[in-house]
């Protein structure tokens, strides 16, 4: 399976946000057991250093970040896929073209609402849960 993370489910995983960690790190962990490629935008990692900013140890999450998942490009393509989406936030957006381009089975978030009209299936840590 192929696993595009949002920026919440990674922030809830290296801040340890309850009652969100649990199942956050549970995908994170079964994925990787499982051999599944877990990805996430490079651009997301500016979101999380901007996020974490105040966090003394910010490059030290990036760092955990890059050895758990697939950092994947962002191309001038996803920026004008994002531009014409129906979706209104454009970093969601943004997300969704390039879990598209990288052929991602779903998006793992915890506002699947906001992808609505994805073209890439979006659920929450506990519904992808459920599902393995």
């Amino acid at each position: 399976m192929r696993i595009m993370l949002d920026t919440n489910v990674m922030i809830d995983i290296l801040e340890r946000r309850e009652p969100f960690f649990t199942d956050s790190y549970l995908v994170l962990r079964n994925a990787l057991l499982n051999g599944d490629l877990c990805m996430m935008p490079v651009s997301v990692t500016t979101d999380i250093a901007y996020l974490l900013r105040k966090n003394p140890n910010v490059k030290t999450k990036l760092l955990e970040i890059s050895d758990m998942v697939t950092l994947t490009d962002v191309l001038p393509t996803d920026f004008q896929e994002a531009l014409n989406s129906e979706i209104t936030d454009f970093e969601d957006a943004l997300l969704v073209a390039n879990a598209k381009r990288n052929k991602a089975d779903c998006i793992v978030t915890r506002n699947a609402k906001d992808f609505v009209g994805s073209q890439v299936n979006a659920v929450t840590p506990k519904e992808l849960l459920r599902e393995w």
